[in-house]
């Protein structure tokens, strides 16, 4: 059971604070990702979940992560369709089994993706420093526009 006051159903209701255990103190649970002790054992696997798919987090790629696996062996048939096969003895092959088979995919290491995780903020290029400083000067009094045009 989660401690985190969030509704279960609804990914945009993380933004909340929760009295976390590891600090000592309140903080926002869409900050648990920046704390080097996360996943903490505080957090359940929803409460993860739930971060992963908020609308209001940011996942962006860091690297793969290499895992060795017990050897597994993909059959591609003629008509395109694709086997799995765990027990191919790859010197002494039945015939039968590669009777159709075009090619054989061997694999023996699977590639995670390791991603980071943080709130998402507006980001500069959103934001046009131009118009920003134009709407800035549209909203100015009289007064200051004519000292800034005897500047000029």
């Amino acid at each position: 059971m989660s401690e985190i006051p969030y509704t279960k159903d609804d990914p945009l209701s993380i933004n909340v604070a929760f009295k976390c255990r590891k600090l000592g103190y309140f903080t926002a649970f869409m900050a648990c990702p920046a704390c080097r002790s996360f996943p903490c054992s505080q957090l359940t696997g929803d409460d993860v979940r739930m971060l992963n798919i908020s609308p209001l987090m940011e996942r962006t790629f860091k690297t793969f992560e290499q895992r060795s696996i017990a050897t597994v062996h993909i059959l591609k048939q003629f008509d395109g369709t694709l086997t799995l096969v765990e027990d191919l003895d790859e010197k002494n092959p039945d015939p039968e089994l590669l009777r159709d088979v075009e090619e054989v995919y061997v694999i023996n290491k699977v590639l995670v993706p390791v991603m980071t995780l943080k709130p998402k903020t507006t980001s500069a290029k959103d934001t046009d420093p131009k118009k920003e400083k134009q709407k800035t000067q549209a909203g100015a009094p009289e007064s200051s526009k004519k000292a800034r045009e005897t500047k000029n």
